[in-house]
């Protein structure tokens, strides 16, 4: 059986047999196909229309229509794994991959993975060929999908094996399948009927040689999704902040963000982070943590946005500074141990640039070497790095030390185990 796995978990692999990441790992970095505010990378196919609303792809046809309209990519793609999040508020949608372009009112031939308000979500459909390859229960969809809200699609083709997943379900499997190996991918509008479906969050992972085996990606391996919050449902009540009456849900990119508005009116017992929000989640051992950030206070050398972790109590704790300026208080990893924080960081840039825009920050931690990596968007190298054993579990969240921002698709890939003991 072919080995399948995500970038994320052949990164955890590695880390729990103790290795360090591979050039090749490091190579394997998530790709944006949507920058969020134009359909740069995109072209349309006759049907519908196609436009940017506030961070999203939004998609509306009439039943008139006759055609399919199409959002199609401008390179062609083999082997890959995509994630995206959509919304299917109104008709028939779905994602195209392995695509290509025809005469007729379809618009392409190839695979699409099912989208629909209602049923069928994350099914294979094939057009222009075999119809339905595999298509979900209804009732197994009903018990995983929120319909008019976000839900997140994961889609694998690499060879011939094609998984789907929706939501961390797996809803597709297809091995040694015949069909098309390369093509486009797309979004679609179906044609005669009322449309609205919209999308956002469209990243590709692309598969790097090595000597030995090809690094793929499939479903969920060796560490699972032990948290995720994406606050579509309004809710803070798994998060415990410094000061609740800084934070509050609000609206952006097309659904609900957490925002830190204002300054927590918290002191804290030593010189560390004003503004935290913890999950209820108490992380065990090695993790990795993703999340998507944006700045909204004024710039300055420290604005700054801050990730926390190994969090034991008010003044026991990790936490990531990332700032426009590093000196030796900003733009780098402390550890706060009963006294004023201390950077810790070993490798760390000049500063990491916070603007307007939304930002991917990823941290991976390996509590048997020791080693903290934090990755900004796609860069392929870390922007600081750090070595401790001091705190081996706790909490995690997000915040800053004094400033305002936004947080949005917070994940933890961990373990849930018993506690260890030092």
């Amino acid at each position: 059986m072919e080995k399948q796995i995500t970038w994320l978990i052949l990164m955890v692999m590695l880390v729990f047999v103790g290795g360090s990441l591979t050039n090749a790992v490091d190579k394997a970095e998530w790709q944006g196909l949507f920058d969020g505010k134009s359909l740069k990378g995109w072209h349309t196919l006759p049907g519908g229309k196609w436009q940017v609303q506030n961070g999203a792809i939004v998609g509306t046809s009439s039943r008139s229509e006759t055609r399919h309209g199409l959002l199609v990519s401008d390179r062609r793609y083999g082997d890959f794994t995509v994630r995206l999040k959509f919304k299917a508020i109104k008709g028939n949608s779905g994602f195209y991959f392995r695509a290509d372009k025809v005469d007729s009112n379809v618009g392409v031939h190839g695979f699409q993975a099912e989208i629909n308000p209602t049923k069928h979500i994350g099914g294979l459909y094939e057009t222009g060929g075999r119809a339905w390859v595999l298509k979900p229960d209804s009732k197994d969809v009903k018990k995983w999908f929120k319909p008019g809200q976000w839900n997140q699609m994961t889609v694998s083709a690499h060879g011939r094996h094609i998984v789907v997943h929706v939501n961390g379900q797996k809803m597709a499997e297809l091995k040694n399948d015949p069909g098309r190996l390369q093509g486009h991918l797309a979004l679609q509008l179906h044609a005669g009927q009322d449309m609205e479906v919209m999308f956002k969050d469209i990243d590709i992972l692309m598969p790097v040689e090595k000597p030995e085996a090809r690094l793929v990606v499939s479903e969920p391996g060796p560490l699972p999704l032990l948290f995720q919050a994406d606050f579509e449902d309004g809710s803070l009540r798994r998060w415990q902040a410094t000061d609740p009456m800084a934070w509050r849900i609000e609206d952006e990119r097309g659904g609900k963000v957490l925002a830190l508005f204002g300054k927590s009116d918290y002191k804290p017992l030593v010189r560390s982070p004003y503004n935290i929000n913890l999950t209820g989640e108490t992380v065990l051992g090695s993790f990795v943590l993703e999340v998507k950030m944006r700045s909204t206070t004024k710039d300055y050398g420290h604005r700054d946005m801050c990730l926390f972790f190994g969090h034991q109590g008010p003044s026991h704790f990790y936490y990531v500074h990332i700032a426009n300026k590093a000196d030796a208080h900003a733009n780098s990893i402390f550890v706060v141990d009963g006294k004023a924080r201390v950077s810790i960081a070993k490798t760390r840039t000049a500063g990491t640039r916070w603007d307007d825009q939304w930002h991917t920050v990823r941290l991976v931690r390996n509590v048997k070497s020791g080693t903290i990596k934090v990755f900004f968007d796609d860069k392929p190298e870390p922007i600081m790095t750090a070595v401790s054993h001091r705190f081996r579990w706790g909490k995690v969240g997000v915040g800053s030390f004094d400033d305002t921002g936004r947080f949005d698709d917070f994940r933890i890939w961990a373990r849930d185990e018993v506690e260890p003991v030092d």
